[in-house]
């Protein structure tokens, strides 16, 4: 590791093919073109592949930035330690629990006395001990961590502020917010929050803006690979496509098994239209095929990707899906957007606030119904729609602008 870094950036590895990757799975090429603009630059990499491999610097590729993984375990004293703080806090939240007066109280210090003692709680932990680490060997001036909601990240900041108080907290909110992402939308103690957010786009930046709480917290616009597809949207017409529907999951099994289940059902009622599965990268076929026996034997027209995500776009016409924002790439690329709504469900749609050209479907039938319209109206209005669609796309993922973080990292170094 360098001695020195300008910026360190805590970042995952999700899927083995990621080790060959000289971009990052969160950060793409922000790290590299750093290194290119003579910054120094270190990426510290959380671990989602199982158990920690030793030997896993052999499989990882070289690039312009230095690279460190973190552990899945920690010395004997420190995994006892961590242990006994958790079972600690987790008596306290019980007690909490006893002496609540509201139901609703009571219950959720029930249930956080039980999610303490979890094996993402210790996970958490083991990050907070390493990212300490980690800061007093290189020093960095700047820490970036991707900005979902989840514990981690706000124990990163918490554990850098520990060893360098000065130094500035920065978060990626690299997805977009959706309509209940509530972690996010939280300011916490100060030594858990973000000096400074970079959003995707215009969107999430003016949705964070909003809150009074962020009043102190400087929001910037980043921008993100995950951007729209730049194409004149003259040029893009679905008529003369193959009859074709890209099925896109997010990350998370139970949500695959759900539109899998679903678009398999669709295929068996229309054999003349395909329906193309493609998985987020934390994810693979052979988990999904061992979920249930329904995967076991399926129509001729389910297609499972391998392709691009442009290339997929390309070939179809539809696209059915439900949490992952790679939605709003589909749909810059022309596609028609499905909702699969589930009754009763708070919805998890990142396209909650169009009202033009995406629809919400909870029966095969009224997807093929809406497909079959399609085909037979030769997409009428989709010249009418889809630019309406791909300008919401924008406001929420713009261009990614390296130069905005490079301004802030100039303005530290010269203070």
């Amino acid at each position: 590791m360098p001695n020195e870094v300008d910026c360190l950036f805590i970042s995952h590895v999700v899927n083995p093919s990621h080790l060959s990757n000289t971009d990052d799975f969160y950060f793409a090429t922000i790290p590299a073109e750093l290194v290119r603009r003579n910054y120094k630059v270190l990426v510290g990499y959380i671990n989602n592949l199982g158990p920690f491999e030793k030997n896993i610097k052999s499989k990882t590729v070289k690039s312009l930035f230095s690279k460190l993984y973190f552990t899945d375990s920690l010395s004997l004293s420190k995994e006892l330690g961590i242990r006994k703080s958790l079972r600690r806090e987790s008596s306290i939240l019980k007690r909490n629990a006893r002496n609540a007066e509201k139901i609703l109280f009571k219950q959720v210090y029930e249930t956080a006395s039980h999610e303490i003692l979890s094996g993402e709680a210790q996970a958490s932990l083991r990050i907070f001990e390493q990212v300490k680490e980690v800061i007093k060997k290189v020093n960095p001036r700047t820490i970036v961590i991707p900005y979902e909601g989840h514990a981690y990240e706000r124990i990163c900041f918490a554990a850098a502020r520990s060893q360098k108080p000065e130094i500035i907290c920065i978060s990626y909110q690299h997805t977009g917010i959706f309509r209940l992402s509530n972690a996010i939308r939280q300011k916490l103690a100060d030594q858990y929050n973000p000096n400074i957010i970079l959003a995707p786009g215009s969107e999430t930046k003016d949705e964070l803006r909003k809150l009074p709480e962020f009043e102190q917290i400087r929001i910037e616009v980043l921008g993100s690979i995950r951007g729209v597809i730049e194409t004149d949207t003259t040029s893009i017409s679905a008529v003369g496509k193959q009859p074709a529907c890209l099925v896109m999951p997010e990350g998370i099994i139970p949500e695959c098994v759900l539109l899998f289940k679903f678009s398999i059902q669709c295929a068996y009622i229309r054999p003349d239209i395909n329906f193309i599965w493609r998985l987020h990268p934390s994810v693979s076929f052979d988990q999904i095929m061992s979920q249930e026996t329904i995967f076991k034997n399926l129509p001729a027209n389910i297609i499972f990707s391998s392709n691009t995500l442009e290339t997929d776009i390309e070939n179809c016409r539809w696209v059915l899906y439900r949490g992952t924002t790679a939605i709003l790439k589909a749909i810059s690329g022309g596609l028609r957007p499905f909702y699969l709504q589930n009754p009763g469900e708070l919805t998890i749609d990142p396209l909650y606030k169009l009202d033009k050209w995406r629809i919400n479907v909870s029966e095969p039938e009224e997807l093929i119904r809406w497909m079959l319209h399609d085909i037979n109206s030769e997409f009428m209005d989709f010249s009418a729609n889809l630019p309406i669609a791909m300008a919401a796309c924008k406001e929420r993922f713009s261009s990614l602008d390296i130069d905005v973080l490079v301004n802030i990292l100039n303005e530290r170094i010269s203070n």
